[in-house]
């Protein structure tokens, strides 16, 4: 299979993730969160990678482990060359409509999928590293669209891309209970918030654009429990994918 490929921001990790690989790669999908071993770090997760040469052509399939936040360079379809990415996979790129409301999405599984007849694993060819199994842990949020059809978004994409701007609040979030998570993102308020206002202060590792969503977790009853079951979930399992809005 041969795809074609467009320039994209160079981007590379400190720490050298994927700097000793021998092959060009491609981030074609993320597995399973775990528990890092070390007390209070970031989660990992398992990342699959097929390799590519310089036809652009797609060849077999590779499983590495990174940790969670270094999801917002080590996107789908970007490829890297000695723990460097200048280019991604061209996707056509499209705007949905979909609805946050109860009843206008859901989680699933890809054995849910399986069951019903919408297998992804026929567009992905050759699909061996995709865990059926409810115990795989691999979920996916299923949003109605307008026209009767369905949108599909990995549950890790969905918490990368969405749970703000800054990479500090999704590591937080991730590695600490809800006591320690106001501790590390917010500072005391000068005074008491008036009726009717959300006044926050943060922490000088977030984002100014992060104000609404920091606003909603401490002040909004269902936000705050969607941040606050992130972390439980790697209490409770020892193998988890990462999702919100439960």
């Amino acid at each position: 299979m041969t795809v074609s490929l467009k320039q994209s921001r160079t981007f590379s990790f400190h720490d050298g993730t994927l700097k000793n690989e021998a092959e060009r790669l491609v981030v074609w999908w993320y597995g399973p969160i775990f528990k890092n071993n070390r007390l209070r770090s970031v989660p990992k997760i398992h990342i699959f990678l097929r390799t590519i040469d310089h036809e652009n052509n797609l060849g077999g399939v590779m499983r590495r482990e990174t940790v969670l936040t270094h999801l917002g360079l080590l996107r789908i379809g970007s490829v890297w060359e000695k723990g460097v990415s200048s280019s991604r996979i061209a996707y056509e790129e499209r705007k949905f409509s979909v609805s946050f409301s109860p009843g206008g999405w859901r989680i699933v599984t890809l054995d849910d999928l399986r069951q019903s007849g919408r297998s992804l694993y026929t567009a992905f060819h050759d699909s061996n590293y995709l865990p059926q199994k409810n115990q795989h842990k691999t979920y996916l949020i299923e949003f109605d669209l307008p026209d009767g059809k369905h949108l599909l978004i990995p549950c890790t994409e969905f918490f990368i891309r969405v749970y703000g701007r800054s990479s500090e609040i999704k590591r937080v979030l991730a590695t600490y209970p809800w006591e320690e998570v106001k501790k590390r993102l917010y500072r005391p308020l000068d005074a008491p918030a008036s009726p009717g206002t959300w006044p926050v202060k943060f922490t000088y590792h977030v984002h100014k654009h992060d104000a609404i969503l920091l606003a909603h977790m401490l002040y909004d009853p269902y936000a705050k429990r969607a941040a606050k079951y992130i972390y439980s979930q790697f209490e409770e399992l020892s193998s988890v994918l990462v999702y919100g809005g439960q």
